[in-house]
């Protein structure tokens, strides 16, 4: 028989329940429902209409319910130690146990079940089990077992047993503004859950599900090639949040992904390293960036497509290499391939270098025994080959000639060229009435509501977008010293209007120019750039290195950063410029006004303020935070640690701040020195001012909404923690606000007047507080920003801690109005500038912490107690290098600057040195 029922205590199946309710429950938790609850509704501002990517689900049944059960699948054979079944092999075990003999009642609980491909499935009917679990045995097709068994026994054991039963309708309740408590929480987050699961149950054999946490699906069709061996794929993204409209939605959004196209490996690896691909753009590739330099086209070390100079670059950064193609998947293609198999190791010798021993004790090289063996002549005989186990344990190589890779392999983030950016922004980045056009598409295929386990559910879909009320908002007055400005959808000019605060006096500044083609009609560009500086912000002096270079590249910034903070005596502040924007008489003079502002606020200058009288005053400090994250953990790469800022004000004004750096131990994202770093800030604020901060307004970017209310808990105590340690009677007020870039809700207009008349986008100032919502959180949407190309995200801003007691009119004013405040510019920004700078540096401040592939091996490392390898360092360690030079922390030193695709080499180091310390 195939079907036992072994026995369990009821202890025992209490700790699994709970066990693999948490399991499941990991995506679906609702950390808003903590936050501080919505004081009512904004007012101000022009009501428009709007439709957000929502489509409401409603019930056919007063009572809905489902029941959750474990599945676990094991082999019923040895497999190695640690061996997980892939979601594929699963799926594929899921549906044959469909076919396997069962009693009637389980048979019908699986029909209408949904799967998650892992350990749970949901059902609308109870299976009735007659002991607490049932296990039973499956039998998979010799073609379709994915095990690494060489025997390839095709048995599984599948056991199930009941985790509890969910109460579908608690989910439409808690939209309409139900209770709070903890048990309700839960209950929401297992309705979701069980909701994203169903949803995508009819996916796994027409779309291919890649990252996102599961919601993200990609399709092969519509396929665009792009440049260096690339393609972008389109699709989609889905999941089901409650809303404040009084009903549940699925949120639907598009998605585009960076792929490599299904091709010879040594053709992919030449088309990336030489720039071939879609276009054939000459370009060097990217070392940890989006792009690099050293051995592209027409720089040092260049070379021609291929010519042997395209097989010596790869060496030379074969680090590349190994980050770029490590985990991808393959076949073989000069013999019949029964399975793709997985890049895990690079040979550090060619295929015309290694040699090994035939059978009868011959030597020969891979290139030689390709060649006798199947006539296969390599192209490419002195690339790096892929090394994996034979059946004897021995190193088997394989030259990437004789390798294609698999449709979706996903390119590294980090290694996305240049040219396949361009490519990408140009492709994904649809204006808002194609955006919403495709989204309609994606909602009419995927025909919710016409599912047969969807209707057994006794769940419904609405066809069209939800539609919600927005406002537009004021713009502020922005200041300057001699006159006001008002701005229009988010913009103003710079004209000729006075800084607000001169700049600190400087001694020295130094042109250190790489472009040869450079002549000194096009300096003169450059004078006039430093002339209007000295005219809008008075007296300059600035002690600074403007750099020059010829066109962007990431590389060549991050080094250029790196030796200005890390390689000097003392960090020196530095601003990049590019001579073609000096060679091109359009947009000159905004670059140049740009340039200028740039300069003004690194060198300590204030450009610009806004006046929020009846938030901030001059007992208000705004603060803002964010923490960025190492590189993920390789077998090459240790654990590098998270770098952790807070920026804060130093005046009364709030338009002057300062940063605090700290590193901690990777991937945490609660700020662990808050305590310390927030008691600098504060003494800070007291000596320019003359008084402790009274106010504090505490912005927070980069959290997840899983981690909203340690936010509201751990951090937040750690600030007060500084308090007390300061004056045991010191207790100022604290609001926090997290602010969310990283989310999928998107608002179009319904009417075209209420556009930006350019781009399609909603105009500047547009907030959404309703319809689109959180049931009961003090959250609001809102884009202050003009759109510019695509379709514009707005800033989801949460209120999760409020001892300053705001309305919803005057925190969404008073973010508004902040983001108009920004120093670099003339147009207002998505997100709350002191939140901006923050990100900024602990953006820039990857370059001064995370050692480059060239320097990776010198990095001293350690074992943590699970094994795993850890860089060292000193959790002060860049805060001691800045106070090295106090003035440059006191100073805007952080922006996103353009650079250049040419080397920083030596040569330059030379240069810099000599400037600064010469």
């Amino acid at each position: 028989m195939s079907v036992n029922t072994p026995d369990a205590t009821q202890q025992e199946v209490a700790e699994i329940q709970r066990s693999f309710q948490n399991l499941a429950l990991a995506d679906a938790k609702d950390d808003l429902a903590n936050c501080v609850p919505r004081p009512g509704f904004g007012v101000h501002g022009k009501k428009i209409e709007v439709w957000a990517n929502l489509f409401p689900i409603g019930t056919t049944n007063d009572s809905v319910s489902v029941y959750h059960y474990d599945i676990n699948i094991e082999p019923d054979f040895r497999v190695r130690a640690g061996w997980k079944a892939p979601a594929e092999l699963n799926w594929k075990i899921w549906k044959a146990l469909q076919q396997v003999p069962m009693p009637e009642h389980i048979r019908k609980g699986l029909e209408t079940a949904a799967y998650d491909r892992g350990h749970s499935f949901y059902t609308s009917r109870r299976l009735n089990l007659s002991h607490e679990k049932v296990t039973i045995s499956v039998t998979l097709q010799e073609d379709q077992s994915e095990t690494e068994n060489a025997q390839r026994t095709n048995k599984f054991k599948c056991t199930i047993q009941l985790v509890q039963k969910i109460d579908i309708n608690r989910l439409f309740a808690y939209s309409q503004g139900s209770s709070r408590d903890p048990d309700s929480q839960h209950a929401v987050a297992s309705a979701k859950a069980a909701i994203n699961v169903l949803l995508r149950q009819s996916l796994y054999d027409t779309v291919h599900q890649k990252g996102g946490k599961g919601r993200r699906f990609f399709t092969l069709e519509g396929a665009q090639p792009m440049s260096d061996g690339g393609q972008v794929l389109n699709g989609f993204i889905q999941s089901v949040i409650p809303t404040q409209s009084g009903k549940p939605a699925v949120q639907l959004d598009t998605a585009y992904g960076a792929f490599f196209r299904a091709e010879n490996l040594a053709e992919i690896v030449k088309d990336y390293f030489t720039g071939g691909g879609a276009n054939g753009r000459g370009r060097g590739g990217g070392r940890g960036s989006a792009a690099g330099a050293r051995g592209g086209a027409n720089a040092r070390g260049g070379f021609n497509i291929g010519s042997p100079g395209f097989e010596s670059t790869v060496w030379q950064r074969f680090h590349d290499l190994k980050k770029l193609l490590l985990r991808c998947k393959y076949i073989l293609t000069h013999r019949e391939s029964r399975k793709p198999l997985q890049i895990k190791a690079f040979s550090t010798k060619s295929a015309e270098e290694t040699r090994f021993e035939l059978a009868g004790g011959r030597l020969v090289t891979v290139e030689q025994y390709f060649k006798e063996k199947y006539s296969i002549r390599l192209r490419y005989p002195k690339l790096p080959m892929v090394i994996t186990k034979g059946k004897d344990g021995k190193a088997v190589h394989y030259p990437l000639k004789l390798m294609r890779l698999t449709e979706l392999n996903g390119i590294p983030f980090g290694m996305i060229s240049a040219a396949q950016t361009s490519d990408m922004i140009k492709i994904a980045g649809k204006p808002p009435t194609e955006r919403r056009a495709k989204i309609m598409e994606w909602r009419k295929k995927l025909n919710y509501s016409q599912l047969p386990k969807i209707k057994e559910w006794c769940l419904t879909f609405e066809e069209q977008m939800m539609e919600v009320e927005a406002r537009v908002l004021a713009p502020p007055q922005v200041l300057y010293r001699n006159r006001q400005v008002t701005p229009v959808n988010g913009s103003w000019g710079l004209n000729n209007n006075t800084f607000v605060r001169d700049n600190n006096p400087l001694k020295a500044w130094s042109v250190v120019n790489f472009d040869p083609f450079l002549q000194d009609q096009e300096i003169g560009a450059f004078r006039e750039a430093a002339h209007k500086a000295y005219t809008y912000g008075g007296k300059i002096r600035p002690q600074l290195i403007i750099v020059i270079f010829k066109a962007r590249g990431a590389r060549l910034y991050s080094d250029t950063k790196r030796i200005a903070v890390n390689g000097l005596k003392e960090p020196v502040v530095t601003q990049i410029m590019l001579s073609q924007k000096f060679m091109n008489p359009r947009g000159l003079d905004m670059y140049l006004s740009n340039v200028a502002m740039k300069v003004h606020a690194k060198l300590g200058g204030v450009t610009h303020t806004v006046s929020v009288p009846d938030t901030i005053d001059r007992y208000t400090m705004l603060v803002g935070a964010d923490v960025t994250h190492p590189p993920p953990v390789t077998k090459d790469r240790p654990l590098m640690p998270s770098i952790a800022v807070s920026v804060a004000a130093i005046n009364g004004d709030n338009n002057m701040f300062v940063p605090c750096v700290r590193l901690q131990k990777g991937r945490r994202e609660m700020i662990e020195d808050l305590t310390n770093m927030m008691k600098d800030h504060i003494r800070v604020f007291e000596k320019k001012t003359g008084s402790k901060p009274r106010k504090l307004l505490f912005f927070r970017d980069g959290v997840s909404e899983g981690q909203y209310d340690q936010c509201a808990t751990i951090e937040i105590d750690r600030v007060r923690q500084a308090f007390r340690e300061l004056d045991a009677q010191y207790k100022p007020t604290i609001t926090m606000i997290i602010c969310g870039k990283r989310h999928h809700m998107r608002f179009f207009a319904t009417n075209e007047s209420d556009t930006d008349g350019k781009t399609g986008n909603l105009k500047a100032g547009t907030c959404i507080d309703k319809g689109a919502t959180h049931p009961t959180a003090f959250d609001f949407y809102l884009q202050a920003h003009a759109g510019l190309q695509g379709t514009a995200r707005p800033t989801h801003y949460v209120v999760v801690v409020d001892e300053n007691n705001f309305s919803a009119d005057r925190m969404q004013d008073l973010c508004n109005k902040l983001c108009y405040s920004y120093a670099r510019t003339t147009k207002a920004v998505s997100l709350i500038p002191v939140c901006y700078y923050a990100d900024l540096i602990a953006f820039k401040a990857r370059d001064f912490v995370y050692p480059s592939d060239d320097n990776s091996d010198t990095v001293s490392v350690i074992t943590n107690s699970t094994g795993g390898l850890e860089m060292e360092f000193d959790p002060n360690q860049l805060y001691k290098r800045l106070e090295k030079m106090p003035a440059f922390n006191e100073v805007m030193w952080a922006s996103r600057l353009s650079s250049s695709s040419l080397e920083v080499g030596s040569y330059a180091d030379q240069w810099i040195h000599s400037i600064c310390e010469g």
